[in-house]
């Protein structure tokens, strides 16, 4: 893959600290007890989303396929964003009522690795969808 687009290595470094996250603690209990992305299964969805997307955006690449699995990987993006989003607010509210509970490290790595993979997907679409024609207007009627 040397004729790589930049933007295909920000969706692989997206998709690892998407996984990294997923494995890592997503919240603290007491600051004594660890439960990771993959303890409740959200974090099972975002490595599953990143699997998908970095398989999919690795095969456009090595295949040369159309423009589907550039969308396929924006959607997968979009739903682990939302899951890691939701499960990092609603840790914060439980957080906030019972003061027992803190965000661990790995809720904000999937979190910030999803939503750097929706705008990867977005650059890799623009970047490799080739040049835009520009309309070719009709000849100006000659005066002879």
């Amino acid at each position: 893959m040397a004729n790589s687009p930049k933007t295909f290595w920000w969706v692989v470094a997206s998709c690892g600290l998407m996984i990294l996250g997923s494995f890592g603690p997503w919240a603290r209990v007491l600051g004594i007890v660890s439960v990771n992305g993959t303890d409740g299964g959200d974090g099972w969805i975002v490595i599953v989303a990143a699997v998908i997307a970095g398989g999919l955006l690795i095969l456009k690449q090595t295949k040369g396929l159309g423009w589907w699995p550039v969308l396929v990987a924006l959607l997968a993006a979009i739903l682990a964003a939302a899951t890691s989003l939701y499960d990092w607010t609603d840790l914060k509210h439980v957080a906030d009522q019972t003061g027992l509970i803190s965000a661990g490290w790995g809720i904000y790595l999937a979190t910030i690795g999803s939503f750097s993979l929706t705008a990867a997907c977005v650059g890799y679409y623009l970047e490799t969808r080739g040049p835009i024609e520009e309309p070719v207007s009709p000849p100006a009627p000659s005066s002879e």
